[in-house]
């Protein structure tokens, strides 16, 4: 099952709107009361909807998505987090039914244009690419 890109970047709203409930109702405590400013969780930092997505967390750091779509194979997300976030971005990875890139897109090594993974060809410049 394949999904669009509006619906991918959906989907990740929601699962990061999840985390920052999540991290606000377990931080709480029976002394809160006493603390002056609350830390905010999960605070977008950016978003151009539906292709970028990107968050700031005290605990953390910041994550970012990027989502493409491809013509009749779905929308890849690329998460790219610290690795403080690692198992909030496994447990995405593993609820999500959207392929996320373990890599990077690699660049051409002559003119440094982004490339899809199986080009073996820069379509710009007409660099062998390994």
């Amino acid at each position: 099952m394949t999904y669009g890109i509006q619906e991918a970047y959906d989907n990740v709203v929601n699962e990061v709107d999840a985390w920052r409930v999540r991290a606000e109702t377990s931080k709480k405590s029976k002394l809160s009361f006493l603390s002056m400013r609350k830390p905010n969780y999960f605070v977008v930092e950016q978003t151009n909807a539906p292709r970028l997505y990107r968050v700031n967390d005290p605990n953390g750091g910041i994550i970012s998505f990027e989502l493409t779509e491809f013509e009749g194979s779905g929308t890849a997300v690329k998460a790219t987090f610290d690795s403080k976030s690692r198992a909030l971005i496994q447990d995405f990875k593993a609820k999500m039914p959207v392929t996320i890139p373990a890599s990077g897109p690699k660049n051409c090594p002559t003119c440094g244009k982004e490339l899809l993974p199986d080009f073996k060809v820069c379509p710009f410049c007409g660099t062998k690419v390994t």
